[in-house]
């Protein structure tokens, strides 16, 4: 790790070293967890549960970014531009349909990763819970364009651009 950072300095890391430890130190092994999430997965997929749902809460980051915090790299604003009451007011007003849909685990999404992507099997299969799944299918930012206008356009009820 430490050769990792000394070589990468100028790369921002993510470390979930203390996620993993908050589920050792709570008795959860980190296979149990994450076989308990994949079934989690599997039920979405099939439509058998409304149980949990992806966190839209906000993540504020120093340089005024506000992003979802369990999708850092979906961007709502900048609250030192914007200021934190319209962000809010954004999310809360559903003016985001893409945060709406992924806080439902909207299974819409899928249909639209797969009319720009042929790799959603692959992606599925490599999931270990909804929440990745989710967040693996809309890393790309012309995908969440693409299933933001195309909810957008079932919304309105507005016919599917076929390209």
């Amino acid at each position: 790790m430490q050769r990792l950072l000394v070589h990468c300095v100028s790369t921002p890391h993510q470390l979930t070293v203390v996620v993993q430890q908050q589920y050792v130190d709570a008795g959860v092994p980190p296979v149990a967890g994450l076989l308990k999430q994949h079934v989690l997965l599997l039920s979405y997929l099939q439509q058998n549960t409304d149980a949990e749902t992806f966190d839209k809460d906000l993540m504020l980051w120093f340089n005024g970014w506000a992003t979802l915090f369990s999708a850092v790299h979906i961007c709502l604003g900048n609250v030192l531009e914007e200021g934190i009451d319209t962000i809010r007011q954004h999310q809360r007003q559903a003016k985001d349909p893409l945060t709406q849909a992924m806080h439902q685990f909207d299974l819409r999404l899928l249909d639209f990763y797969r009319e720009l992507s042929d790799d959603l099997n692959n992606i599925i299969a490599r999931s270990t819970s909804p929440h990745h799944l989710f967040h693996s299918i809309t890393e790309d930012p012309e995908m969440r364009l693409h299933m933001t206008m195309r909810l957008q356009q079932q919304k309105n009820q507005l016919p599917a651009n076929p390209n």
